[in-house]
């Protein structure tokens, strides 16, 4: 995306210092789900700069949290955050989450349930990356099949999907360009630019923005000249907005782009899980950024304990019943012989 989205945005020029395309970047979730109801869960980010922002991802951790950076003076130098924390209840650790939702970061759904179902008791996990993208006027539907989504999304995109979704993401920058233009029109109610006006010129626009190479003073006089009016003088505080808003958006999903890895440990043995990898009682999930940028990603894991307890207990009361059941049949038995 590095390079495709830097072409989306020359239409704007934005004053972007993309010092983080250099950056490496992994997040890497473990999650310790304990039997008797409490869990764990830690936060390993590695990135090639320290001053990395990761508050736009799902890392709901705060000063509770064992925290620490560290250098890897190993081999490629790069900074390494740690973060953990010990639950006493999946509870605690899913309203953390359900807190942790504003407009601009990545929103995560978690759901750990324990269910006892007499000789065995049940653990659900259930994580969800909600769709994060934040230029969305035009469905990627309109670009994409279902199959090329999927095919996008689980990394098995070619060169033509991998186009059609850079024209996706071309359109909304500039939708969302041209839309915050209509509306500054329309509150200002100047009968030389009216929305129906832009809207007929829309595709005008479009190839005007994504072949500008100037600042927005430039812009604003290119918009002037295509509807031959002066009145975007008046909007071009309005542009300038646009640019650092989307500016500004950019970059927040930018500082989302990298490689992830999501393991679990589970109670027992695993029955059922959508994960990449199976090891013993630990799912994992290996993805990119691409997994939820046009669709939700939801990862599931399933396992089971036998209670022994209960497999005792029920042997108990099923050889007692037996008993009850046979010692009159042998008293009856001993009481004709006699």
């Amino acid at each position: 995306m590095k390079t495709q989205t830097k072409i989306l945005m020359t239409f704007i020029i934005l004053p972007i210092a993309f010092t983080i395309f250099g950056c490496k970047k992994d997040y890497k979730t473990i999650t310790k789900i304990n039997p008797d109801g409490s869990c764990e869960r830690t936060f390993i980010v590695t990135t090639g700069s320290k001053n990395t922002d990761v508050t736009v991802l799902p890392l709901p951790y705060d000063s509770t949290w064992q925290t620490k950076w560290v250098k890897d003076t190993s081999s490629s130098g790069d900074y390494i955050l740690t973060a953990k924390k010990y639950f006493d209840s999946y509870t605690d650790l899913c309203n953390l989450y359900d807190r942790n939702n504003k407009p601009d970061m990545m929103k995560v759904n978690l759901k750990i349930e324990k269910k006892f179902r007499w000789f065995f008791t049940f653990y659900k996990y259930d994580e969800k990356y909600n769709k994060f993208n934040l230029f969305n006027i035009v469905p990627v539907s309109e670009f994409l099949t279902q199959k090329e989504i999927d095919d996008y999304t689980t990394g098995r995109s070619d060169s033509t999907i991998e186009a059609k979704v850079k024209k996706w993401e071309e359109r909304n920058y500039l939708e969302d360009f041209v839309d915050a233009i209509i509306k500054a029109a329309v509150k200002l109610n100047d009968p030389s630019l009216t929305e129906k006006m832009i809207n007929d010129k829309k595709e005008v626009l479009f190839k005007m923005l994504a072949d500008s190479k100037g600042d927005s003073d430039s812009l604003t006089s290119e918009l002037n000249s295509i509807f031959n009016t002066k009145v975007f003088f008046k909007l071009k505080d309005v542009i300038r907005n646009e640019n650092n808003s989307i500016t500004k958006r950019a970059e927040r999903m930018f500082d989302a782009e990298g490689n992830y890895t999501n393991s679990v440990l589970m109670p027992g043995i695993i029955i059922k899980t959508n994960a990449d990898r199976i090891e013993g009682n630990k799912v994992a999930w290996d993805f990119t950024s691409k997994r939820f940028t046009i669709k939700d990603f939801e990862m599931k894991a399933e396992s089971r304990i036998m209670n022994l307890w209960a497999v005792y207990t029920s042997a108990l009361i099923l050889i007692l019943i037996i008993a009850a059941l046979l010692i009159p049949v042998v008293k009856q038995k001993k009481n004709i012989g006699l």
